[in-house]
């Protein structure tokens, strides 16, 4: 059983249960009592069964995960889907030293302490994040949390950088909306591919059957090395202020975020999603509108629309 919890996947657990099967109490000698047969009253045995899980737990939690952690590092790999892979903590010390002093020649920089708490102080930084290293076939990919609450002495808690960033985040997503074509060929996601992928597919169908000496169609693979790292951010941001300059008959527009539920039922029981939709105050209409234009427009149906915004009047 060690090594099938050795072997767990990310996301994966294991119960106590799972520990015990196959695992007889009379195994264990050390559970009776001093002067108990061969047949043991079921009292015992329901005692001797909680001792046993209770041991069990211990063994695991303090001793087996806490030897893993003092000579492994555990994390997952990009190319082994949720699979956990061990590393040797000498090796991974190495491989990340050689990773950070990669990137702060080319990224990163180092700060003292003093001048990040008076950035965070006087508000002129989004915040601070810790950053892991995520192994690829071909080195490591630096990973940065951005929804992590950092520790503040104030009553109210921070707000992450996500959280920051969400209402900016709605309003480049409307823009994109508007301004398909300053993608180009750009797809967001595997509705946008399919739109594309259908009409090709007809016109080749109906090519391959008119034709009897058709060629066959080539696919290639390709991956830019270090994409997000070699953006050229005057060049994005140049793009981004063209972005917010579309309308012609619109120049400035204000944004309003629109914030509402959807609670649909699902097997029996109902699942509450909250989400943020950014419009110009031109376009803003009130959420009875708005909700019929969700159900014509989107897939959603059988749902009850909550609006999140408080409208004085």
């Amino acid at each position: 059983h060690l090594c099938q919890f050795v072997e767990l996947r990310k996301y994966e657990q294991m119960s106590v249960r799972q520990f015990l099967e196959g695992l007889k109490l009379s195994h264990c000698d050390w559970l009776k009592s001093a002067g108990e047969g061969r047949h043991t009253p079921l009292t015992s045995s329901v005692k001797q069964l909680e001792l046993l899980s209770k041991w069990i737990y211990w063994l695991v939690n303090s001793l087996v995960i806490k030897t893993l952690k003092a000579f492994f590092y555990v994390t997952d790999h990009s190319s082994y889907r949720n699979q956990m892979l061990f590393y040797r903590k000498p090796v991974w010390s190495r491989v990340v030293k050689s990773a950070m002093q990669e990137k702060k020649n080319v990224m990163l920089s180092v700060i003292q302490k003093q001048d990040v708490t008076q950035l965070l102080s006087e508000g002129k930084t989004l915040g601070v994040s810790k950053m892991r290293y995520l192994p690829k076939t071909s080195g490591v990919r630096p990973i940065v949390n951005l929804s992590q609450r950092r520790a503040s002495s104030k009553t109210k808690p921070d707000l992450t950088i996500n959280c920051k960033l969400s209402n900016a985040f709605h309003v480049l997503s409307s823009e994109k909306r508007y301004s398909a074509r300053a993608f180009g060929s750009s797809v967001h996601g595997m509705d946008d591919i399919y739109k594309l992928w259908k009409p090709f597919a007809l016109r080749e169908r109906v090519i391959s059957l008119s034709r009897c000496d058709s060629e066959p169609l080539l696919f290639v693979n390709v991956d830019i090395s270090n994409c997000f790292d070699s953006i050229d951010t005057k060049k994005l941001y140049q793009t981004l202020e063209k972005l917010m300059q579309r309308r012609e008959f619109y120049a400035n527009p204000n944004y309003l975020i629109r914030r509402y539920v959807s609670t649909v039922a699902s097997n029996s029981r109902m699942i509450r999603s909250f989400k943020k939709l950014a419009v110009t105050d031109a376009e803003y209409v009130s959420f009875d509108v708005f909700a019929r234009q969700l159900s014509t427009t989107t897939s959603l149906r059988n749902a009850i629309l909550t609006d999140q915004v408080i409208t004085l009047k």
